[in-house]
């Protein structure tokens, strides 16, 4: 895997070269584990990828974070601080020492400003640049690595579905269909999951949770749940009826069914 991570990040050193940008300065959130392979989200305590674009990258990251979760992201160098001490000072002194003092390093939009405030104040010769739409540019256009991934996510949600599914039977709550897919998605190699279960008139609540309403015949049954691979995420939404469906089930069924056809039909380049 860090591999994959380097080469993106390598692709984003072009373009900050491309534009005048001598670094970047990557804080918790979806671009930091994107472009170095260490995943970590928003917290009180300072986490940080510095990749210049001429000169070693380092993570800076506290003294709880020294294993870096058992990730295993491609820069080697880790500088850690303690909580004695001050880290976006010691920051702004990696900076320094990279001889990025006065030059202009490059941010995504999600940065603490409070972070980037202090260290514009002990930095003053920097200059910060938003260089977001950048980074996103990178991220938008996936790799053939990457659609494997999104599809085999999507693989996995689908046959815990059918799986789960077919253990459906009256009585069953909503808690226990939801745990048969989780359990499924898991078993089959999935990450991280999510899964809600509505059944019969909860069903009208897309975005409720998981209770311990009972499966009845006739009941429609909405599950929206998905998965992760290499943090790739699945998000797939299904309804079924548990029984014959009534006529209006049906007629309700087929509008939605035929507005989705439209739509993906209606998906070219170019298409607004």
């Amino acid at each position: 895997m860090s591999d994959f991570h380097r080469e993106r990040a390598r692709k984003a050193v072009s373009l900050m070269r491309r534009i005048g940008v001598d670094a970047l300065l990557l804080f918790p959130g979806a671009d930091i584990g994107y472009f170095t392979g260490f995943s970590i989200g928003p917290s009180e305590r300072l986490s940080a990828a510095l990749i210049p674009v001429d000169g070693d990258p380092v993570l800076v990251v506290n003294e709880l974070e020294r294993e870096l979760r058992g990730q295993r992201p491609w820069i080697d160098r880790v500088e850690v601080w303690r909580e004695h001490e001050d880290p976006v000072r010691l920051l702004a002194d990696s900076i320094s020492r990279r001889g990025l003092a006065e030059s202009a390093i490059g941010l995504a939009e999600d940065a603490p400003w409070g972070w980037v405030n202090r260290l514009q104040g002990l930095l003053p010769a920097a200059r910060f640049v938003d260089v977001s739409r950048r980074l996103s540019a990178v991220r938008m256009v996936k790799t053939p690595r990457e659609l494997d991934w999104m599809r085999r996510a999507c693989d996995i949600a689908d046959r815990a579905l059918q799986h789960a599914f077919d253990q459906m039977h009256p009585g069953m709550t909503e808690r226990e269909l939801a745990a048969a897919i989780t359990t499924e998605m898991r078993h089959l190699g999935g990450g991280q999951t999510f899964c809600t279960v509505l059944f019969g008139e909860r069903a009208a609540l897309p975005h409720g949770g998981a209770s311990d309403r009972r499966l009845r015949p006739g009941d429609s049954v909405l599950v929206d749940t998905g998965t992760t691979v290499h943090g790739y995420w699945s998000d797939i939404t299904r309804t079924v009826f548990y029984g014959e469906p009534t006529p209006r089930q049906q007629e309700l069924y087929e509008v939605v069914y035929e507005a989705n056809r439209a739509a993906f039909e209606a998906v070219r380049p170019g298409a607004t």
